[in-house]
């Protein structure tokens, strides 16, 4: 966040938000140690939608240097972003595993992980 500008004090607002976070599991009526949660945000939390955001933004504009697919001559398309899914658009198999491999170099770079559970690709050919 820092090297996209966002205020120092905005930063550590957010640090002191999250810190000392904990979790609880309750089973059978009894109720654990707290647990303590590092990454993540809280359920429910109002800062989650502009967390999101920011860190899709973030991985998307990684894809901004590559050519993506021509939807028409004068609008190439790199990604497709609905919700918590992101498609990845190119012309070839070589510049979707470029485009991937950018991706997840920058989220362990920023330790941002949104893409640690899960890729998926889909793989279209005119």
């Amino acid at each position: 966040m820092r090297d996209d500008g966002v205020l120092e004090k905005i930063i550590r607002l957010i640090k002191a938000y999250y810190a000392g976070t904990r979790a609880f599991v309750r089973a059978g009526g009894q109720i654990s140690k707290a647990l303590p949660i590092d990454e993540g945000v809280r359920h429910g939390c109002a800062l989650l939608p502009i967390l999101f955001n920011f860190v899709i933004h973030q991985t998307t504009k990684t894809l901004d240097k590559y050519k993506g697919m021509a939807i028409s001559p004068a609008l190439p398309v790199t990604d497709l972003d609905y919700a918590d899914d992101v498609d990845i658009l190119a012309e070839s198999v070589t510049e979707v595993q470029l485009m991937v491999d950018d991706i997840v170099a920058r989220c362990y770079r920023t330790k941002d992980h949104p893409i640690q559970n899960k890729i998926n690709l889909q793989l279209w050919v005119r």
